[in-house]
């Protein structure tokens, strides 16, 4: 007899990024209700932007869940349900990572990250109105303000990729974040039966750049980065199509071979005659081409 099977668990989700500058400091806050059970996240990046977060809150809401379940995510951005709901990054995927003939999508890695938990969930996404008295979103505000407060936090490699120093660690481009901590309300046993995980989730390995052989470590992430951006570009797509591209921010193409550029920051000492200087730059992990960008650009007067 060929058994049913089984039925998916029905989880609500409840997310809000928060940013400090926007860009500046940003967090995230996560509320996972199941049944009975209730759990709290919340995270947050030293330089990131409020839509990154809000992407981010949807993502770790998502990650903790061990099973495949029906999930409903309750959220105060619109730029997150239209484009999930509405297909957009859908298409985006499906062009390359392109909104058109000359604009790259922003925020593809998260995009990309979100689109595969979407794939292994029934997920649909419904919006609330922010600071509007609902309790679960005010209180994903507080979560998302509170950890973007916090100190040392960790770099969002996805926006803003400093140079490595020695002693430091390296992450790999799509998969450098703070796995989200359950705060101290989080009291709740762990269940083997329930669909969300109650144990910490498993914290993402990161390349030491110490000792005899740095800098081959160095460069790991980067070459992982290109890899994947290889894999990702069609063998059919023109240098000329890159070549159309205005580089100014993370995530857009390589105009030489259109690979998501990542940010880095500058070494070296500044001239007593300088005018100017960049705050950080454009690279291309895969051809190492640099694209320096006005709003980098930082006056010394």
């Amino acid at each position: 007899m060929q058994q049913a099977p089984c039925e998916l668990k029905s989880v609500t989700i409840y997310t809000d990024g928060a940013c400090i500058g926007n860009p500046g400091p940003g967090g995230f806050g996560v509320v996972l209700l199941y049944n009975e059970k209730r759990r709290e996240i919340s995270g947050g990046f030293r330089r990131t932007t409020n839509n990154r977060m809000e992407i981010m809150a949807a993502i770790a809401g998502l990650e903790v869940l061990l099973f495949p379940c029906r999930v409903t995510i309750y959220t105060d951005s619109q730029y997150l349900v239209n484009t999930i709901m509405k297909g957009w990054a859908v298409r985006w995927r499906a062009n390359g990572w392109m909104r058109n003939r000359e604009q790259a999508a922003v925020n593809a890695d998260l995009w990309e990250r979100l689109l595969n938990l979407c794939e292994r969930h029934e997920v649909g996404f419904e919006w609330v109105k922010g600071h509007a008295g609902d309790t679960e979103n005010e209180r994903c505000d507080r979560l998302s303000v509170k950890a973007a407060e916090a100190r040392d936090l960790p770099v969002d490699a996805g926006y803003d990729r400093p140079a490595p120093r020695r002693g430091g660690a390296l992450f790999d481009a799509d998969q450098t974040h703070e796995t989200p901590r359950a705060s101290k309300r989080d009291d709740l046993p762990t269940d083997a039966g329930c669909a969300l995980n109650y144990a910490t989730t498993t914290r993402r390995e990161a390349v030491a750049v110490t000792g005899k052989g740095s800098k081959k470590k160095r460069h790991a992430g980067e070459q992982a980065a290109a890899t994947r951006a290889k894999g990702s570009t069609s063998k059919n797509q023109s240098p000329d199509r890159w070549a159309r591209v205005k580089v100014t921010e993370v995530g857009h193409p390589c105009r030489k071979c259109g690979a998501p550029v990542i940010s880095r920051v500058p070494r070296g000492n500044r001239k007593p005659d300088q005018a100017f200087y960049y705050e950080y730059y454009l690279a291309c992990p895969q051809c190492h081409t640099m694209y320096m960008v006005d709003a980098a650009k930082r006056s010394l007067s």
